[in-house]
């Protein structure tokens, strides 16, 4: 858990390439032009500051180029898969796993994908579950049975800690602080609150633990990319920053980190390798940024 933040920063575009926990893929389809909002920056310098030559430790991070799409949602192509996504929203709330209709969408890796997206765009929906139940009807209609991680008084338990945790990290948000200030607030609060999770290998075997979702970044104090990533989203939401997930690769292997809107210019905030023995130079500022 070292805490040696430096600018982790580069206002460029970027393509979701799926929901990535440092261990697997998912293969999303990609978003149409329609569906997406593209910034585009100078390369050599951005709001004057001029970019330092990339430096990897050890690590590399293709951050990409591309379009950024603003929230899972508008990656949906269809009508269905719309249905689908408020489905979820709606059983999500009630916390007792029902059945629901997926609007005759029977590939499951889809709807698979779906929950991936809705999970994505709301963090603090925790106890979802990776694996699913789904249900093909005579009439081709499919049921989907949500599988949560937890439920009962040990999710409501768990809904506690999560908030009570929420809580404490917004009350060290200072209430007259800019954009900029919120998110490095929130950036070095999850630095010192959190450690990377070393034991989670990088294969399709390991069983996830909470590693991958927000509550095991706030509330165990361990998670993965996907874990960080996901909780930086839940306090940047609360303190009403635009940002969303971005997906990507570090040494090969698949990554995650936000993208974070600041005065109408979009910059990376990966929460994990500024918080991880490797780092990745990007961008230096002068102040610690990112």
């Amino acid at each position: 858990m070292k805490k040696n933040v430096f600018a982790i920063v580069l206002a460029i575009t970027f393509a979701i390439t799926g929901l990535t926990g440092c261990s697997k893929e998912a293969d999303y389809t990609e978003s149409s032009n329609e569906s997406v909002s593209e910034i585009q920056e100078d390369q050599n310098s951005i709001s004057g500051i001029e970019l330092a030559e990339v430096l990897p430790i050890e690590m590399s991070v293709d951050y990409g180029q591309g379009p950024i799409t603003m929230y899972g949602y508008q990656c949906l192509q269809s009508d269905k898969e719309r249905q689908v996504y408020m489905e979820i929203d709606e059983h999500v709330g009630e916390r007792v796993p029902t059945a629901f209709s997926t609007h005759g969408i029977s590939d499951i890796n889809r709807i698979s994908q779906i929950i991936d997206i809705y999970t994505l765009d709301h963090p603090e929906v925790f106890w979802i579950d990776e694996e699913i139940n789904v249900k093909a009807c005579d009439s081709g209609v499919s049921e989907c049975i949500l599988r949560y991680n937890c439920e009962g008084e040990e999710l409501e338990e768990r809904i506690g800690e999560f908030e009570e945790t929420m809580e404490m990290i917004l009350l060290s948000v200072p209430d007259d602080a800019n954009a900029f200030e919120k998110e490095l607030v929130i950036n070095d609060y999850l630095i010192d609150l959190c450690e990377y999770d070393h034991e989670a290998p990088n294969d399709d075997l390991y069983v996830a633990r909470n590693e991958i979702y927000s509550y095991g970044a706030l509330v165990d104090h361990l998670a993965n990319c996907e874990g960080y990533t996901k909780a930086a989203k839940v306090l940047l939401d609360r303190v009403g920053i635009n940002n969303v997930p971005v997906g990507g690769k570090s040494d090969g292997i698949p990554h995650i980190w936000n993208a974070v809107e600041i005065d109408g210019n979009w910059y990376i905030l990966d929460v994990t390798n500024n918080d991880y023995d490797v780092r990745v130079k990007t961008l230096r500022r002068e102040t610690p940024f990112f």
